[in-house]
Formats: C-alpha cells, structure tokens, sequence
C-alpha cells in the first residue's frame, strides 16, 4: 500500500501572526456579503440541501468569490493512500455481500492567496474511495476522489477565510451519506479479528445466540468497540438471521 505523508511547511514565530490583518479580513467579509446579495444566484452558486437549515456553498460559488478578489487557490497534497489491490468488502442497501478492488484516499488543504501574496485563510478537504458513492468501484473513481478532496478543501478554505460559516454550511451535497448499521462496512483486519474472536464466544448459526450478540452490541458490555467494528458485526449478524428466517 502506497502511504504518502507530507508536513506542509509554515514559517511561524514564538506567537504566530495573523495570515492578514483584522482591517482586511472585515473589508473582505462585506464586500464578499455584497458580492453574494448582488451577483450570487441561488440554486448555482449556493442552495439548500436536505437536512441542513442554512444555505450550502457550492463550488462554483467559491470560485466566484476567489476570482471577484483576484484570490488564488493552492492545493497542497497532505497526505495520500493508494493501494489498486486493497480488496473492499461491503453490503448494499439490500444487504446482500459485495466485493470490489482498490483503496485510494485523499487529504489536501487549500490556502486562499490574495493578490498581494498574503494567506487570508486555509481549509483542509478529504475525500476516500470507501466513502459510499464510490466503494462500489473505487478504482473508477480514483481520479473523482482526487478532484472531491480538493473541491472539499477549496469550500472550506473560502468559508474560513471570508468568516462565512455563519451564512453557509459545507458543500454536503456531494459529501458521502452516513451509512446506516449493515448497509457498509469495510471488512478491514480489526473488524475480522474481533469478528473471529466473538464467533467463538456466540455460535453464528444459532439465531438465538446471534439475537443475543445483536443486543449485546447496543448494551455496555461492548461498548468499547469501535463504531465501524459495531456496524460490521450488526451486518454480519443480520446476514445470518435472513438466512434464518
């Protein structure tokens, strides 16, 4: 697996110092809040989503703000995962067992530069190919996850620089949904050691050993375990009781 870690530099001193000084980020900060009154459009530019209550910044209007002061936006490549034969296993909404090859993950950060070389801000974006939209053929989707991370970055960099977070949420429209218990669940080494050492404590073919598994896992006794681990266990017990039934 291809692991590419970087420590993006940044000249600081014992107390840092603003990237921009307080009168400049409060000219922004108006002048952006005309801009988005007068020349923003609503439904291109930002609109609303389901299950958010204020209005999501989109990408094209990000690129509007940046271009009408002259910013430039810098990606930085943070950190990076490749690997064309990491073996993805998951369940589908059907609950039924799938299988698909190639793990690639992204984290960038955009740094938003005026025109007279100051940063007013930065905002980091990620994006990973067991996210949902995209573990269903990951290697298809290696140069999407790329172009998702630092769409990501630029929304949130654009948000941080012009204090906008009070007006606009981040663009989760495109953003992956969060699975529900046995709809996905990657099967990383972890969740099949756990997995491995509860199936000898409860016999995976008694269904009501595995009823009593599924409890245990909403209960304290595990509470410890891991989200992931918690969902991946709930797939497979649900698994086996369709096939009881």
């Amino acid at each position: 697996m291809e692991k590419n870690k970087e420590i993006v530099p940044r000249e600081t001193t014992f107390m840092e110092k603003p990237m921009a000084s307080p009168d400049k980020v409060i000219e922004y900060n108006q002048r952006v809040r005309e801009l988005i009154a007068q020349s923003m459009k609503h439904g291109i530019d930002y609109g609303k989503v389901p299950k958010t209550e204020k209005d999501t910044l989109f990408k094209a209007g990000a690129e509007l703000i940046c271009k009408s002061f002259n910013a430039r936006a810098e990606y930085h490549l943070v950190e990076s995962e490749k690997d064309h034969n990491f073996e993805c296993v998951y369940y589908d909404k059907y609950k039924n067992k799938k299988n698909s090859l190639g793990l690639y993950r992204y984290l960038y950060r955009c740094s938003i530069r005026m025109p007279d070389g100051s940063i007013l801000g930065e905002g980091d974006g990620s994006c990973s190919s067991l996210e949902q939209k995209y573990i269903w053929a990951p290697r298809n989707n290696e140069n999407v996850v790329c172009k998702m991370a630092q769409k990501r970055a630029l929304v949130g960099a654009v948000l941080n620089s012009f204090a906008l977070s009070d007006r606009f949420t981040q663009d989760l429209d495109d953003s992956a949904a969060v699975p529900t218990t046995a709809e996905i669940y990657t099967e990383t080494p972890k969740q099949k050691e756990t997995f491995a050492i509860l199936a000898k404590k409860f016999n995976m073919t008694d269904p009501e050993k595995l009823r009593t598994l599924s409890a245990n896992l909403k209960g304290t006794e595990m509470v410890a375990l891991e989200p992931s681990i918690k969902g991946f266990l709930s797939a497979k017990i649900t698994q086996e009781l369709k096939k009881d039934e």
